[in-house]
């Protein structure tokens, strides 16, 4: 019995999670109904989805699930980033994306004792939640999640799961 228990246990660790090193940055635990892409696949299933795509889909790291885009890579600064200093940039620049017909919210989110810029744009029934992670010696993660509006839950819980996930290094 304990035997069969160790083996479901060592089957689910193995199937349902997989490590993904990103450079030097982190580690993030990416769940197995998440299918890698590649940036070719992305560009192309981009463009049959979405109108206004502005997820960078050369991302270095690019996933699918449903009909959902996740990207994200590491990123390396020369001098350092106060997340807080972003955010208030990102909101003077507010007026100006306004007038262009999209909805933009910012937030400094804390998950696990980590920081993160999120950036929430949407224009009629198209989202992108851009993220950067607060850099620890100039250096950290950014990403994106691209969806229509019909998968919001799920792209929420998947964008909550990522950033729960990342363990830097």
């Amino acid at each position: 019995m304990k035997l069969i228990l160790i083996n479901c246990l060592i089957y689910f660790l193995t199937f349902n999670f997989r490590q993904e090193p990103l450079s030097q940055v982190a580690l993030i635990k990416v769940p197995n109904k998440v299918q890698k892409i590649n940036n070719a696949e992305a560009v192309l299933f981009i463009q049959k989805n979405f109108d206004k795509p502005r997820m960078n889909s050369r991302l270095k790291n690019m996933y699918k699930t449903g009909s959902i885009i996740i990207g994200f890579e590491d990123y390396e600064r020369s001098s350092p980033m106060d997340l807080d200093e972003l955010k208030e940039r990102t909101l003077g620049n507010m007026e100006e994306i306004r007038a262009a017909g999209t909805n933009d919210e910012v937030d400094i989110i804390n998950i696990k004792g980590k920081k993160f810029f999120i950036h929430k744009r949407h224009k009629s029934d198209e989202y992108l939640f851009n993220f950067i992670s607060e850099p620890k010696n100039n250096k950290g993660l950014k990403g994106g999640v691209l969806f229509k509006k019909a998968d919001s839950l799920k792209a929420n819980e998947v964008l909550k799961t990522l950033l729960s996930n990342i363990v830097f290094k």
